[in-house]
């Protein structure tokens, strides 16, 4: 049997087991000779802390067996990334949900019990790009992924997709195109998913397609700060495939 490394995302992997292991419960106000002692409302009531290691640790094993892994690496993203410091963008600034009760336990969990690894200012998502070869495989459910070459696994549902370096190219520039409203990038205005697919099929083979792009980018945003938008989305959206020497 080939030998195979689940590259696992373990960002998503903590997201998941920590809201899987807790409820929501409407909770009534409770009052003591007519006075409000506690205001009722919506409240987090976790799974035991046992119950939570279970559950990671039955999730994990699910995934390896599901793509007949060998062996698996998780991967988490640094509390701060080069990302963060990006002039024209503001990464992430959209995220304002709370995280789930477990969140930091998880981490911590998986740093400790699984050989968890965090790359020095980048995201799991550029450790995963970082290790692919073709004896690993890359296992999540985030589609900003499918820029990197190589076999790759969806968990949630469960489709398997092998992409060739043209392909995943290609998905990186309709990003840069088009934005990630999920990771609060903007992108080109009016160009949504369509407009950017139809363009890189159209443009891509061409010697000056990158210099469409930025000519686009410079059109919208002006001759002054144009290009300064077009390098922090490329910098955002490109998930790495090397450890570089200073952040990109």
């Amino acid at each position: 049997m080939d030998k195979l490394t689940a590259l696992i995302d373990g960002d998503i992997l903590v997201y998941s087991v920590g809201f899987v292991s807790q409820i929501q419960e409407q909770v009534e106000s409770q009052y003591v000779n007519g006075e409000l002692i506690f205001e009722g409302g919506l409240m987090t009531i976790p799974s035991s802390w046992e119950e939570t290691t279970h559950t990671t640790d039955c999730m994990i094993n699910n995934i390896c067996s599901q793509v007949e892994a060998t062996d698996y690496k998780i991967y988490l993203s640094d509390t701060y990334t080069f990302r963060d410091d990006l002039p024209n963008i503001d990464y992430k600034g959209n995220r304002n949900n709370p995280k789930p009760y477990w969140y930091y336990a998880i981490r911590n969990y998986l740093l400790n019990n699984h050989g968890a690894e965090i790359g020095l200012d980048i995201e799991a998502d550029d450790m995963m790009g970082i290790h692919q070869t073709d004896k690993t495989i890359i296992c999540s459910i985030d589609k900003d992924l499918l820029q990197i070459p190589g076999r790759h696994f969806n968990w949630k549902s469960k489709e398997y997709k092998n992409i060739t370096e043209q392909q995943g190219d290609m998905f990186k520039w309709r990003q840069v195109l088009s934005g990630d409203p999920i990771d609060n990038i903007p992108g080109l205005p009016k160009i949504g998913k369509q407009k950017a697919y139809n363009f890189v099929k159209m443009y891509y083979n061409d010697k000056d397609f990158v210099d469409k792009i930025k000519f686009l980018y410079i059109l919208f945003y002006g001759p002054e700060n144009g290009l300064n938008v077009y390098e922090d989305t490329v910098k955002a959206i490109t998930i790495l495939q090397e450890y570089p020497n200073v952040a990109p």
